[in-house]
């Protein structure tokens, strides 16, 4: 069997042995008569008794023969089988080698892509970062990234296409049964890899007329929904392939990417929540413009940049009339309602370069930067208009006082924020008082009688002295 015999050779070599030493066996049965003087029967006798002993004998050999060749014959072909499995597993050591060593290069081109991603601060250089990941450091040869929009997908960024077209961008593949695969992993968000030998299940084909674009046909790819945590529905849509170079996409090819579209999924939600951290601090949670904080920010980096380039700058401060009397006769509600329609028209009837904020209660307050007080109070003159013909849902005509001031090229050197906000809150005062409300008064208007004001005097008494203390 070690130089390798067949079953039947072995069976052969063994049957003629036997039927050698079978023949010899009456031979050895004379001479064992001779010897003991045994007298056996009849000649006639002695021949068949001859004959089954030889037949006997050759039976027995062959019989082993056949036992010892079926014992040999199964273990060389256990041997061969142990050969075959080590050279197997020989084989499937080195493509696990392989495969591991191409993973850990994998992993280090995903783990630098994780800290773009991390480090990214807009959704779209999210997306990019993706993209341009899974194109260059994991070698596919098409990207096609979609956005969800509704019941339906946009393509968001696409490498690696060759055959685009026209107007791909503007392709919108629903999020049904005619996107196939696409609908599939849009609706259920779950992940899908198909390689080159496998069925493709009807429902995963594309259907007419989404059949026909090129971009989207591969025998082999990965559909991986993009997730945002603590979201159902999948935010996008990211598909790859390697159809150019015609090679196969693998297990750890759909692990890597979803390592990927995971991160950027968090990133995502990361920025969001960053945003709007950053909302619920700057801006007002009831009238949704800024806070007084985040507009004295803006205001004093705007009165900076003024001072450097000595621009004009101008500031109004808005007042609602009788205010009070929303609250004490409709309740706070109505009031609410109240402020937030008056911030809109704020937002609304300003300019784009003009800076919107709550300072307090019922007073606003509006930042013109680079402009002169004539412009100035014709912005805050369009305003008191707009306020004065809006409803606000109150049985009262809701009116406001404006008092506006500027800060001069002249003096923009010497003046602070605070001195600008005196000076406008100072003609607002002189609107309300001597105006009769809802009016716009300006700064220089008032400018001569607060200077020409008597200045403070101590109260007559017998108040000790600076040298009595």
């Amino acid at each position: 069997a070690a130089r390798g015999f067949t079953l039947i050779e072995i069976m052969i070599v063994i049957v003629i042995i036997g039927v050698f030493l079978g023949l010899g066996a009456p031979l050895g049965w004379l001479l064992l008569e001779s010897s003991l003087g045994i007298k056996t029967a009849d000649p006639h006798y002695r021949g068949i008794l001859y004959l089954y002993i030889t037949l006997a004998t050759a039976l027995v050999f062959a019989l082993f023969g056949i036992v010892l060749a079926i014992r040999l014959e199964r273990e060389r072909r256990v041997k061969d089988q142990v050969s075959e499995r080590q050279k197997d597993l020989t084989l499937l050591k080195d493509r696990a080698d392989r495969e591991k060593e191409m993973l850990q290069q994998n992993m280090l081109k995903v783990s630098s892509a994780v800290v773009d991603l991390s480090n990214s601060t807009d959704e779209n250089q999210v997306l990019y970062v993706l993209v341009r990941t899974m194109k260059m450091n994991l070698d596919f040869d098409r990207v096609n990234l979609m956005v969800r929009d509704g019941e339906a997908m946009r393509i968001k960024f696409s490498r690696g296409v060759k055959d685009k077209g026209a107007g791909l961008e503007s392709v919108e593949l629903p999020c049904s049964e005619q996107a196939g695969a696409f609908g599939i992993v849009c609706r259920e968000c779950i992940s899908c890899i198909f390689a080159k030998d496998d069925y493709i299940p009807p429902e995963y084909r594309l259907e007419h007329p989404y059949s026909g674009i090129e971009a989207f046909r591969s025998r082999a790819f990965i559909i991986v929904p993009i997730r945002i945590p603590g979201e159902d529905r999948p935010y996008g849509v990211l598909a790859v392939d390697k159809k150019y170079t015609d090679r196969d996409v693998s297990e750890n090819d759909l692990m890597l990417t979803e390592i990927l579209a995971d991160m950027a999924g968090s990133a995502i939600d990361r920025i969001r929540m960053r945003r709007e951290l950053e909302k619920l601090a700057s801006i007002d949670d009831l009238t949704d413009i800024y806070n007084r904080r985040m507009w004295m920010e803006h205001a004093n980096h705007a009165l900076r940049v003024a001072k450097r380039y000595e621009d004009p700058l101008s500031l109004i401060m808005v007042d609602i009339d009788d205010f009070k009397v929303v609250n004490d006769t409709w309740g706070h509600q109505k009031g609410d309602r109240v402020l937030q329609v008056l911030a809109a028209v704020l937002k609304e009837q300003s300019r784009g370069s003009d800076v919107v904020g709550r300072y307090g209660g019922e007073e606003f307050v509006v930042l013109c930067p680079r402009s002169e007080l004539e412009g100035s109070c014709k912005v805050a003159e369009r305003l008191r208009k707009a306020i004065e013909s809006t409803s606000f849902g109150v049985p009262k005509k809701i009116t406001a006082t404006f008092g506006v001031a500027q800060a001069a090229r002249e003096d923009i050197d010497a003046l602070d924020l605070d001195a600008l906000l005196f000076k406008a809150d100072k003609a607002l005062y002189a609107g309300k008082e001597r105006e009769g409300k809802n009016c716009v008064v300006t700064w220089d208007e008032i400018a001569s009688e607060i200077v020409l004001a008597a200045p403070f005097e101590e109260p007559a008494g017998d108040s000790p002295s600076v040298a009595e203390v």
